[in-house]
C-alpha cells in the first residue's frame, strides 16, 4: 500500500507538548511546525510567521489556531487550507461549552506553556509589573486562575501557585484531557485529506479525470434536491477546490432582473461578496451574453473582460455561462485560476456538464423565490392579522366606552328623578318617580354588566338579574332572604332590557304586596332553560295573588281601574308581548295564603348560548 504523504500543520506553540502527547498513528499523518506562543502579543509578526510557515495555496495544510490575529481567517480561507473552530487555544481543548460555562464564571485560563512563561506573559508582555496593578486589574475582571490540564506533563503546582497569588485570583486546575484536541484535528485532517487527494488526481492532466470529478460533483449537487436553496453555495466551495481558483461567483438571471441583470446567487470565500457587487464584475457578466460556450480569460489577451479583471488586480478566470435550451439561466465567474498549466483540461468537463449546473441552479432560484413568495404572503397575512386586532381591540375599547357613558347618563337621570321625589309632597307621584327610578336603575345595569364584561355583545341573566334583584330589594327590604337558582343564559341587550323591566317591576310588586307590611320572609327567583324557551319565575310567601286580579290578568286586556290598580302587571304584559313570550300568574299550592308565582316564558334566538 502506498504511504500517505503527511499534511502539513502550522500550530501555536502552546499545542507543543499536548502534541507530542497524542497517539502516534495521528501525529505521524501531520508534518508539524510550532511558531512561538508570544506572538499573540504581536498580531502582524504573528501573521508574517504564518504566512511564512504555510505551504502556497493549492497545497492541503491545517492551521491549529484560534482567532489570534486579524487576517487568520483570510490564511484558513485559501485553497487546500483548513483550520480548527475555536476563539482560542483554550476552547479548542476544553470544548466550546464548557469553555464558555467558565469564561462566563470569570475564569483566567492558564496552558503548560503559558504557566512556565506566566512572568514573561505579565511582567513583560502584558506591563504588569507591578503586583498592586495586576491585582486590581484581575480582580475587576476574573474571579480565578484555571489551568487546563490536558494530561501532556505533571501539573506545575509551584510556578501555579506563584502565578495566583501575584494576581490575588484562587487558583483551581480543570482536567480537560487530550479529546477534544484530537478529535478537532481529526476533522481538519479529513478535509485536508480530501483536497489533498483531489490535487493528486488532477495533476494526473487526465482529462477523463476531471470529467469524473465534475460527475462526482453534480451528483452531490443533485443530491441536494430536497435543499435546494444551499445548492448555489455547495455549488461554488467546491468548484473553488476542484478548480484551484481564489474565488468563485455563482450568478443566476431572474425574469424580474431584465435580460441583462446577472444577481449574485453564492460567493465563495464570503468575504469576496463585495467584490462580486463592483461594477467592473457586471461588465463582464453583461459581454459574456454574448457567449456561447465557456471561455478563458487571460490577462494581456486583448479583449475588454481581460483588461476590466486587469483593473481589479485579476488574472488567469475562466466565465462559463449556464444556458438550458436558448435560455440564460445564470454563469459561473472562477478567478485567479492557480494551476495555471492544466486549466485547459477543465474546460471540456465543465463545458459538458454546464446545462446540468444551470438546471439546478435554475431549481435554486424556484425553490428560494416560492420560499421568498410564501414568506411574503405569511408576511402580509400577520400584518393584515395584527391591523384586523388593532381594530378590533379599538372598536371594543370604544363600545365599552359607549356602554359606560349610556350607563351614565342613565344614572343622571335616576339622580334627577330622585332629587325630585325628595321634594314631593304628593305620595301618589313620589311612588311613581320612585319606581321610574327602579325601572330606569335596570338599564343602566345592562349597560354596565356589559362593558365591565369581556363579552361586549351579550349579557348573562345568572349574573345580572340576581344584582338587578339585590339593588331593589336591599334598600327597603334588607331582611328578605333571598334564593337564586340560576342558569347561565345570554342575551343581546335588546332582549336583557326587557327582562329586566319586567323582573324589576315583578320584584317591586312584591315588595309592596309580599313584604312590606313585615319586613321579612322569603324570594325566590329561577332562571332556567326549558327547551328553546327561557323560563324566568318569582315566587314569594306572601299572601298570594288576589282572585280579581288573577282573574282580569286572564282577561284579553285589562281596563278600566283594573288597569289601575295593576299597573306593574300591565308593563309586564306589553314586555312580554316584545319578547313574544308570556307572563304566567298562579299562587302557590295550599291556597292564596302561601304566596304568589309569576313567570316569565319567551323563546330563545336560534344559538343563544348556555352556560
Amino acid at each position: 500500500m502506498k504511504e500517505t504523504r503527511p499534511i502539513s500543520l502550522v500550530a501555536c506553540g502552546i499545542f507543543k507538548e499536548e502534541f507530542a502527547a497524542l497517539g502516534e498513528e495521528l501525529r505521524k499523518r501531520f508534518s508539524p511546525t510550532f511558531l512561538d506562543s508570544m506572538l499573540h502579543m504581536d498580531p502582524e509578526e504573528l501573521d508574517r510567521r504564518l504566512a511564512g510557515a504555510l505551504p502556497a495555496p493549492g497545497t492541503a495544510a491545517v492551521i491549529l489556531y484560534g482567532d489570534c490575529s486579524p487576517h487568520m481567517r483570510e490564511a484558513a480561507d485559501e485553497p487546500g487550507r483548513s483550520r480548527t473552530e475555536g476563539i482560542n487555544c483554550c476552547e479548542i481543548c476544553l470544548g466550546r461549552d464548557r469553555y464558555r460555562q467558565l469564561r462566563k464564571a470569570g475564569a483566567f485560563f492558564l496552558m503548560n506553556e503559558w504557566a512556565r512563561r506566566w512572568e514573561e506573559v505579565f511582567k513583560k508582555e502584558l506591563g504588569f509589573d507591578n503586583p498592586a496593578l495586576a491585582r486590581a486589574y484581575m480582580s475587576e475582571t476574573m474571579s480565578e486562575v484555571v489551568y487546563l490540564d490536558c494530561g501532556s506533563a505533571p501539573v506545575p503546582e509551584t510556578t501555579l501557585s506563584d502565578a495566583a497569588a501575584y494576581l490575588g485570583l484562587p487558583s483551581r486546575v480543570e482536567a480537560c484531557g487530550l479529546g477534544h484536541l484530537e478529535a478537532a484535528l481529526r476533522r481538519e485532517l479529513e478535509k485536508a485529506k480530501e483536497f489533498d487527494e483531489g490535487i493528486r488526481r488532477a495533476k494526473l492532466y487526465d482529462e477523463a479525470a476531471f470529467t469524473m470529478m465534475f460527475a462526482d460533483l453534480v451528483e452531490r449537487l443533485l443530491s441536494l434536491s430536497d435543499k435546494p436553496s444551499g445548492s448555489s453555495d455547495f455549488m461554488a466551495e467546491e468548484l473553488r477546490a476542484l478548480v484551484g481558483a481564489r474565488t468563485v461567483m455563482v450568478f443566476l438571471c431572474s425574469p424580474k432582473s431584465g435580460d441583462d441583470k446577472h444577481l449574485l446567487a453564492s460567493v465563495f470565500p464570503e468575504r469576496r461578496r463585495l467584490a462580486a457587487a463592483d461594477a467592473r464584475i457586471e461588465e463582464i457578466l453583461r459581454l459574456s451574453r454574448a457567449y456561447t460556450h465557456g471561455r478563458l480569460i487571460r490577462r494581456g489577451d486583448g479583449t475588454r473582460e481581460s483588461e476590466l479583471l486587469a483593473d481589479l488586480g485579476i488574472d488567469l478566470s475562466i466565465l462559463v455561462p449556464l444556458s438550458s435550451g436558448s435560455r440564460r439561466e445564470g454563469a459561473i465567474l472562477m478567478l485567479d485560476l492557480l494551476d495555471r498549466e492544466n486549466v485547459d483540461k477543465a474546460m471540456v468537463p465543465l463545458e459538458r456538464l454546464s446545462s446540468i449546473l444551470a438546471l439546478v441552479l435554475r431549481n435554486a432560484y424556484l425553490y428560494a423565490h416560492l420560499e421568498e413568495e410564501v414568506a411574503d404572503r405569511t408576511r402580509r397575512l400577520e400584518e393584515r392579522s395584527r391591523e384586523l386586532e388593532r381594530s378590533l381591540a379599538e372598536k371594543e375599547t370604544l363600545l365599552k366606552e359607549v356602554h359606560h357613558r349610556v350607563k351614565n347618563n342613565l344614572q343622571i337621570v335616576i339622580s334627577l328623578l330622585y332629587l325630585k321625589s325628595s321634594v314631593t309632597k304628593d305620595d301618589e307621584t313620589r311612588e311613581a318617580l320612585e319606581d321610574s327610578q327602579t325601572r330606569i336603575h335596570a338599564m343602566a345595569l345592562v349597560h354596565e354588566e356589559l362593558y365591565k364584561s369581556a363579552d361586549l355583545e351579550k349579557v348573562d341573566l345568572a349574573d345580572y338579574v340576581p344584582r338587578l334583584v339585590s339593588s331593589i330589594m336591599d334598600p327597603v327590604c334588607p331582611g328578605v332572604r333571598r334564593i337564586f337558582e340560576v342558569e347561565s343564559i345570554r342575551l343581546v341587550p335588546g332582549l336583557a332590557i326587557p327582562c329586566g323591566l319586567i323582573v324589576s317591576e315583578l320584584v317591586m310588586n312584591c315588595v309592596k304586596h309580599a313584604f312590606a307590611a313585615r319586613g321579612a320572609g322569603t324570594l325566590r327567583l329561577g332562571i332556567a332553560r326549558e327547551g328553546d324557551d327561557a323560563v324566568i319565575e318569582l315566587e314569594d310567601d306572601g299572601p298570594g295573588i288576589p282572585e280579581e286580579t288573577r282573574m282580569g290578568f286572564l282577561e284579553p286586556a285589562f281596563c278600566g281601574d283594573r288597569a289601575d290598580r295593576s299597573i306593574g302587571l300591565t308593563i309586564s304584559t306589553t314586555l312580554a308581548e316584545q319578547l313574544h313570550g308570556r307572563l304566567e300568574l298562579r299562587n302557590s299550592a295550599g291556597g292564596g295564603s302561601r304566596g304568589a308565582r309569576i313567570a316569565l316564558r319567551f323563546p330563545l334566538p336560534q344559538g343563544t348560548m348556555s352556560g
